[in-house]
This record gives structure tokens, sequence and C-alpha cells, in this order.
């Protein structure tokens, strides 16, 4: 668990585990679209279409499990107290044999984004704009459902009603494994160091750039 970043209490530093894969565990680089690909395996990422993200936590702990439940209540409790929008909800918390596997639900990718201080963006692209994100890119067909096998500034410009999901993974360490994200519709396009897995699930290299992924 190295994805320490800014946050420096150990309920973050597991909680940053959404952004690796479970302890033993690969995920696939290939740009394969087999559907029965599992993800149940390993930590995800969920961007879900009404704009919250659900996140899995699968990861190996050593230390007591009722004390690390308390410490993550506390910590959203904290956070919903003082933003009343967008709240953050445990779901679930499992403890087995030194294993955690955690659900935590957020309104947002704004609460997602300040809970853990970090720069992520799930929304149009036409917002994406807006918010000053730099679409002078050149991105990779992944979909056969697509006219173009690539696009640039101009054709996400003309997509504004899409949806892009965005990482800044220079907030992470290179050597870590790749960030696993699951999309509620079909991916079209990624951009250098996402590779998909199947047609809604994408692994964003840890490259120290920005991870692009436009949905249909």
């Amino acid at each position: 668990m190295k994805r320490i970043m800014r946050v420096k209490t150990v309920f973050m530093i597991l909680c940053f585990g959404i952004l690796l894969t479970a302890c033993g565990e690969k995920t696939q680089k290939g740009g394969s679209t087999d559907k029965s690909e599992s993800n149940d395996a390993v930590s995800t990422l969920t961007v879900n279409k009404d704009g919250s993200i659900s996140s899995t936590i699968i990861e190996n702990y050593e230390y007591d499990a009722d004390e690390l439940k308390t410490m993550i209540e506390s910590s959203i409790d904290e956070y919903n107290k003082a933003n009343t929008e967008d709240g953050i909800k445990l779901k679930s918390f499992k403890a087995s044999d030194g294993n955690i596997n955690a659900q935590i639900e957020f309104g947002s990718y704004n609460a997602y984004s300040k809970f853990y201080d970090c720069n992520f963006f799930a929304g149009t692209i036409q917002d994406a704009n807006k918010a000053g994100f730099d679409l002078n890119i050149t991105l990779q067909a992944v979909s056969q459902n697509v006219e173009k096998t690539s696009i640039s500034k101009p054709d996400l410009l003309g997509m504004g009603d899409s949806h892009v999901i965005i990482v800044d993974t220079s907030q992470f360490e290179k050597e870590e494994s790749p960030i696993r994200i699951k999309c509620y519709d079909d991916i079209l396009y990624v951009g250098d160091g996402v590779a998909a897995v199947s047609e809604k699930v994408a692994d964003v290299e840890v490259t120290g750039n920005y991870g692009f992924i436009v949905l249909k």
C-alpha cells in the first residue's frame, strides 16, 4: 500500500488501495474485449451513470479490522459534516483472514476528489473543457463501433455531451499497478497509457500524465 500521496492516516493509505490491484493479482494490460473478464478479484473504481462513484477496496491488512472500520466511519462522518452535498457512505466492510473488502460510495466525482485530495474528473467533455483540462490530445479507438481510429481535440469538442473520465496519475508513484476503472457505458477511445480490459473496464497506467477514457 504505497499510494500515500498527501494522505497521512492509515485509513487513507488503505483506501488508496482502490487504485491498486489486490495483492498477488495483476491487471490485464492488453486490449481484450472479453465480456467474461472478471473484475471481482481486484480493487475497482466504478463510475456510475448518475455521477456517483463506487469503490471496492480489496487489500491485505495486518492491523485490527474493527479499529480500521471505526477509522473509516469516523473519517466519513467528519467529511459529511463539513460537506452537506454529495455525501460519502460506507456501504459494506468485511474482514477475513487478513483481507479487507470495503465498499465506499461517493455522491459525485467531486466528493471523491475532495475526500482524497486528488485530481479526478468524471463528466461531459464540455464540462471538462470548461474546467480547464487540456484536451489538446490524441486518443485511440478501442471500440469497433466508431468511425475514426483516432481523434484529437476538435473531434472531442464535437462530442461535447459524451462523458470522459480523467485521472491525473502524477499524484502516484510510477512503480504502482495500473488504476482499474469500471464505466457505466462502453469505452470508445482512450489516451496514452490506458488499456481496455473489456468493453466497460480499463486500466490506467501510472505514467505521470493524465489518463483519458471517453465513453459512448
